[in-house]
């Protein structure tokens, strides 16, 4: 009785919202809303909304202007400040990335709150303040269209400036990356296989987006020398999508090998078939959501001997 209480715990647990975990897997919006002159408009109304799932939080202004949403999701949102006196001011597809702090400064116009400015900030470069950091962000559709022999996105670090083939960072040696999940740490400390392992597969089509610090981590990391790989699963939105696939190789497609032709050996048997799905939407709209991904893999070994 006791064991199915923890487990019942456990699972509302893992339930909560992300706002509950650690801040390295999430993303921040703040800044400063001021009126046409430039001077600090307090008391202001700030709303922020999820594209992808039309969930909702507000904050007012303080008395220097500012507002501030922090450990919320990655993703695009709508931002919409209003005060009394002013237009309705609405700032579409605000881009939030995993571990960086986005600084969206607003500006308002005199007139009725009735009355609404909309800016679209879609392929605007938003300019961090906050730290110093160096690193890129990997979105899903770069996940998904570019090439990874085992189809694991922590692969994809060999794109990331001052790294190696081999997953040297900045200098630093492969074993000294460190790599989170969620915000849960799932590096390889024991298993020596290099320099993008992770205790739990990664597979590409269960990721969202990661970003890789090479430079200059914040507080939320500096646990090791090398890369800060930060890792965020894709995540259930309001209305349901999910993808099937399959890659498969076999003998059939491969080139026999210089040594075997020159001893007039067949082609060794290979089969490599990796297939999964996905499915992901809301359970309740606007409040709770599901994703989840199953992949299998089924690679029948063979090995050459020498003798």
């Amino acid at each position: 009785m006791k064991t199915a209480r923890f487990l019942i715990f456990l699972l509302i647990l893992s339930s909560l919202p992300n706002g509950f975990a650690q801040t390295a897997a999430t993303a921040k919006i703040s800044g400063v809303v001021t009126d046409a002159q430039g001077a600090v408009v307090q008391g202001a109304t700030v709303k922020l909304v999820n594209k992808a799932t039309k969930q909702e939080r507000t904050d007012a202004t303080n008395d220097e202007g500012r507002y501030v949403f922090a450990a919320i999701d990655p993703g695009l949102y709508d931002v919409t400040a209003t005060a009394q006196g002013f237009r309705t001011t609405l700032v579409s597809d605000v881009k939030a990335e995993i571990s960086k702090a986005a600084t969206l400064d607003i500006t308002l116009q005199p007139g009725g709150v009735g009355e609404q400015v909309t800016i679209t900030a879609a392929g605007e470069v938003q300019l961090q303040r906050e730290d110093s950091s160096i690193g890129n962000v990997i979105e899903e559709d770069r996940i998904t269209r570019l090439p990874t022999q085992q189809r694991q996105v922590t692969e994809l670090l060999r794109l990331q400036p001052l790294t190696t083939t081999n997953g040297e960072t900045a200098g630093s040696r492969f074993d000294q990356n460190t790599f989170t999940l969620d915000g849960i740490d799932v590096t390889d400390n024991v298993g020596f296989r290099g320099g993008f392992a992770t205790v739990v597969p990664t597979p590409t089509e269960s990721v969202e987006e990661f970003r890789v610090t090479v430079a200059n981590p914040n507080a939320s990391f500096g646990r090791s020398a090398g890369a800060q790989v930060v890792l965020v699963t894709k995540r259930g939105t309001g209305a349901f999508h999910g993808s099937a696939y399959e890659y498969h190789q076999n003998d059939n497609l491969n080139a026999n090998s210089w040594t075997n032709n020159r001893l007039d050996l067949d082609r060794p048997p290979l089969v490599d078939n990796r297939f999964g799905f996905s499915v992901g939407g809301p359970i309740w709209p606007e409040k709770l959501f599901f994703f989840t991904n199953y992949e299998g893999r089924r690679l029948p070994g063979t090995l050459q001997v020498n003798r």
